[in-house]
């Protein structure tokens, strides 16, 4: 594509990026994205600007929401001007919608919001938020007043499609799925059976860790020779090691903060993966176990029962049923035959859900860039 014909694009985030370090699934989405679009990145990090991996990011410092939004407003404004975007992305309806949807007040360029999660309640299901009923509204409140004005409205769920509708009924809405380097995991051959119950992800309470640790617990006498081993860190670690230590389990390992790579290399030789949110927009850690040939077991909730086919590539169970998820667990770590078929199908149906192409697609659609 000529770079004349390329639209300039600016997305909006309170993600944080740490640029110092090389990182290959960033590298790989912001290459691919800025073939046919002029990439910008409004978010949270170390430097104010750095351009890397072909896009251009302008980072703040990790403050506090409120300076956080009015330190981009004034960014944000200054990036629309000087380097001429013709569309705004904002990666969540809330504080980054606010200021996305502020900044276009002003410009009147195309503004898309997106919808990764439950932007309603999951926050609640991460920390003890002060006023809850109060900041239950004002969040109802940004949600509508940025979703009520986006030209279109991308969601990689249905469940979240169902949640942008509740709350914005005559918003234009299109889905696929967020980024996963998922090419790194499907073309793997060698693929191991040890006795390893897996998962990888932020530690908050939100996603359910504390359910998968006394599942195991309950199995650990009958299934002495699995381990448990549990990938991320965040602000409930500890509460999670408490009680793996007060319910004596022996063989958990708490291995803290990996890359895609080793992440990758746990995923391989693990026996299934489990994912037990309480809240979960769609689940990509899934499509990449499921890449690996391995079956998966996640709690019937959000975006995870449209990866998990439901005694297909896996089981699903009732979000916080701990009687449930034990038996699920029980039936794979007893049949390994079970768990290698059921592994072979959901590498068929992630391959049919998910492909690089299928993301820039979606995003160069989104935008105008064919």
């Amino acid at each position: 594509m000529n770079e004349s014909e390329k639209k300039n694009v600016l997305f909006i985030s309170t993600k944080d990026y740490d640029l110092s370090k090389d990182d290959s699934s960033l590298e790989e989405k912001f290459k691919g994205l800025s073939k046919r679009m002029n990439v910008f990145v409004l978010a949270r990090g170390k430097s104010w600007k750095h351009e890397m991996y072909g896009a251009e990011f302008y980072l703040t410092p990790k403050i506090g929401t409120v300076p956080w939004m009015f330190v981009s407003l004034i960014k944000g404004w200054w990036l629309v001007k000087r380097k001429k975007i013709d569309v705004i992305i904002a990666q969540s309806p809330l504080f980054d919608g606010f200021v996305a949807t502020i900044i276009n007040k002003i410009y009147k360029k195309k503004l898309i919001i997106e919808a990764h999660s439950d932007w309603v309640n999951s926050l609640f299901l991460q920390h003890r938020v002060p006023f809850k009923t109060m900041a239950r509204r004002l969040f109802i409140r940004l949600g509508r007043f940025s979703l009520t004005r986006a030209d279109t409205v991308r969601v990689v769920s249905e469940a979240l499609r169902d949640l942008v509708l509740e709350h914005s009924p005559n918003s234009k809405i299109v889905k696929f799925p967020a980024f996963t380097d998922i090419d790194i995991f499907k073309n793997e051959s060698d693929i191991s059976w040890e006795p390893i119950i897996l998962f990888t992800g932020s530690l908050y309470r939100l996603k359910g860790v504390q359910l998968l640790i006394e599942s195991f617990g309950r199995l650990q006498s009958r299934f002495s020779e699995f381990k448990l081993v549990i990938i991320g860190n965040g602000p409930y670690q500890g509460d999670l090691e408490k009680l793996a230590s007060s319910s004596k389990i022996k063989k958990i390992e708490f291995i803290g903060s990996l890359n895609q790579e080793q992440v990758k290399d746990w995923m391989k030789k693990c026996w299934c993966f489990v994912l037990p949110s309480l809240s979960e927009g769609l689940g990509l850690v899934l499509l990449e176990a499921a890449s690996l040939g391995k079956p998966l077991i996640g709690s019937d909730t959000g975006g995870i029962p449209e990866i998990i086919m439901d005694g297909e590539n896996g089981f699903l169970f009732t979000p916080g049923s701990i009687e449930e998820l034990v038996k699920t667990m029980e039936k794979i770590m007893s049949d390994k035959n079970l768990a290698i078929s059921m592994g072979e199908t959901g590498k068929r149906i992630a391959e049919d859900k998910f492909s690089l192409e299928k993301y820039y697609d979606g995003y160069f659609s989104l935008v105008g860039s064919r």
